[in-house]
């Protein structure tokens, strides 16, 4: 399982929801099922659509990325919010 706080949030025409932060625990790939979940408790559930990261995927502890997700827009998350793998 992973986890990532949201450090920004960007949408890419064409692409989708990027989020874009520094991965705290674990190890993140294309297809990971994921879920954001917000500080008031609520859960938005996702999937990991694309990495852009330094290395080849998987991205692990330390690693910066950004990460397309499945069908959440940019206004339903946000700076602080993180991400989490299922």
């Amino acid at each position: 399982m992973f986890s990532l706080r949201v450090a920004g949030v960007i949408a890419i025409t064409g692409r989708g929801t990027t989020v874009i932060g520094k991965v705290e625990d674990g190890q993140i790939e294309a297809g990971d099922a994921a879920v954001v979940r917000k500080p008031d408790g609520t859960e938005l559930a996702t999937q990991v659509m694309t990495l852009s990261t330094t290395t080849d995927t998987p991205a692990e502890v330390g690693e910066s990325v950004g990460i397309v997700l499945r069908d959440v827009s940019k206004s339903e998350v946000q700076r602080g919010d993180h991400l989490v793998g299922v």
